[in-house]
């Protein structure tokens, strides 16, 4: 009888101990679905951010695209020396443009200095939009032409870039 006493202790200790142990275990449990559920919420949560950015970097790309497109017909006159009306500059350009090419019409163009009027000592550069990329190609590549000219010694001829166009040009000269 001693024995089956001692037997039962054995078991009570035993089954009290395995009690503690599924009660440590239940709280671990809980402690991990609860990590669990908050992690599933951070990931649904970067899901929902990595879709919002891709959607906003798909219309950045479209937007970029189509304002090159728009550009990609306009050119920026450098050097060209501020006049007192937009008349003079047509005069001035349509000078320019002969000297590369006298077939380009004029009445295709538009013309417009870029930023504020500061000084008379400071030029501002003209933004002239053709109707083709091949007409403003053309200008960027007989600037040398020009050039040549003793009245226009100081003009240059850049395409029109986008900011991050620009800024790309900018890191790479860095």
């Amino acid at each position: 009888m001693a024995k089956m006493n001692l037997m039962s202790q054995g078991i009570a200790l035993s089954l009290s101990s395995h009690e503690t142990l599924i009660t440590q275990c239940r709280e671990d449990v809980n402690c991990l679905r609860v990590e669990n559920k908050t992690l599933q919420d951070k990931v649904c949560l970067l899901e929902q951010q990595m879709h919002s950015n891709a959607t906003t970097l798909v219309q950045e790309i479209a937007s970029e695209s189509q304002e090159r497109i728009t550009r990609e017909k306009n050119v920026l006159i450098m050097g060209l020396p501020e006049s007192s009306n937009l008349e003079e500059d047509k005069t001035r350009i349509n000078s320019l443009i002969k000297l590369t090419n006298p077939s380009l019409d004029l009445k295709y163009l538009k013309i417009m200095r870029l930023g504020k009027e500061k000084s008379l000592n400071k030029e501002r550069p003209i933004k002239l939009e053709l109707n083709t990329k091949e007409s403003a190609m053309h200008l960027i590549k007989t600037q040398n032409l020009i050039k040549q000219n003793q009245h226009f010694t100081s003009v240059s001829i850049k395409s029109d870039q986008t900011k991050i166009q620009l800024n790309y040009l900018k890191t790479l000269q860095e």
